[in-house]
């Protein structure tokens, strides 16, 4: 299994604190770049587990994924 960072944001909260508003489910630093660590096999599998918690549909933007090298198999 390998460890992966993945950098997300969420694109609804920065439109909404943009226009002055709060986002109705999710809190302000969601709008900042935050960084989550998932183990998977793949790159693929990674991105499929993030996505099913925070999923694009509800505003998350991937904006990078690592492959972390000091946990690689």
């Amino acid at each position: 299994m390998n460890r992966y960072e993945v950098a997300i944001y969420n694109e609804a909260v920065r439109q909404a604190y943009a226009e002055g508003k709060k986002h109705p489910n999710y809190d302000k630093a969601w709008g900042d770049l935050r960084y989550l660590e998932v183990e998977a096999e793949s790159e693929e599998d990674a991105l499929r587990i993030v996505e099913k918690h925070h999923p694009p549909r509800h505003g998350f933007i991937i904006g990078d994924i690592m492959l972390l090298k000091e946990f690689i198999d």
